[in-house]
């Protein structure tokens, strides 16, 4: 979602948003697919029930809001989590977790400085707190980590760390890593929809842009990435639109209605 339906201010354009709703109104099903938890999700999409399945935390869960069931959940044990957090504990990181839909940022001054910069937007739900475990036991799991380095230097060591020591699927970034369960991902959570719906992966479409899609991609028939994804992505897809400044949805939609896929 972000990179794609959103833009560099994390909002959705009218033009997207008119993408997506015009694509409900042929019958499509469509499926916001992010790396957001639930409560973390833009207003436009939370607050629209015609988005009755919702992919998110990189795929550790997909839910039916309409009956409430989690029909796909892929997480990381309270007692995964707990030895992941006494493995980075001593080391320059800011942590947040995603549990129960919920987004939970480690507190402090650092804490806070870091999360309000990485978190500016009111599109975002963060809760600061002291203890992260509390959520992730209260909730029976942690469907997402987020590790925010504060200094570049530090991402090797941590992902080499944590490697060697559990089996946890893990994204890098220059300054910013996400930590999933092993089995969690966009492309496990949407064979399970495919087959909860009776559908074929042919019958699929979907837009991306970055690492965490890669699976997306492999199960759809149908791939897009806007000018602004990564490499691995551009050279996976069926078609380049524009960036998701320029209203990328909207044209990958343009697209299928032009080559007749609805």
């Amino acid at each position: 979602m972000d990179g794609t339906c959103l833009n560099t201010f994390k909002r959705i354009s009218k033009k997207n948003l008119e993408a997506m709703k015009m694509l409900q109104s042929y019958g499509v099903t469509v499926v916001p697919a992010s790396g957001r938890a639930m409560h973390s999700l833009p207003k436009a999409v939370f607050e629209d029930p015609s988005f009755r399945y919702v992919m998110t935390s990189n795929g550790a869960r997909l839910t039916d809001r309409d009956s409430g069931e989690i029909i796909f959940r892929e997480e990381i044990t309270p007692e995964e989590s707990r030895k992941l957090l006494d493995l980075i504990n001593d080391m320059p990181v800011t942590v947040g977790v995603q549990a129960g839909g919920r987004y939970y940022l480690h507190g402090g001054r650092i804490e806070s400085i870091i999360g309000g910069f990485a978190f500016a937007s009111d599109l975002e739900q963060v809760t600061m707190c002291d203890d992260l475990l509390e959520h992730v036991n209260a909730a029976d799991g942690a469907e997402k980590f987020s590790l925010f380095y504060h200094h570049p230097g530090i991402r090797n060591k941590v992902t080499e760390l944590i490697g060697s020591e559990m089996n946890l699927r893990i994204s890098r970034g220059f300054i910013y890593s996400e930590v999933c369960a092993e089995k969690a991902g966009k492309g496990n959570a949407l064979k399970t929809l495919q087959e909860h719906l009776h559908i074929a992966k042919e019958e699929c479409a979907c837009i991306g842009d970055g690492d965490n899609d890669i699976t997306m991609f492999e199960n759809c028939g149908l791939r897009f990435a806007p000018k602004n994804a990564c490499r691995d992505i551009r050279e996976m897809a069926d078609h380049i639109v524009s960036d998701n400044d320029h209203d990328c949805v909207w044209e990958a939609v343009r697209i299928m209605m032009e080559q007749k896929c609805i």
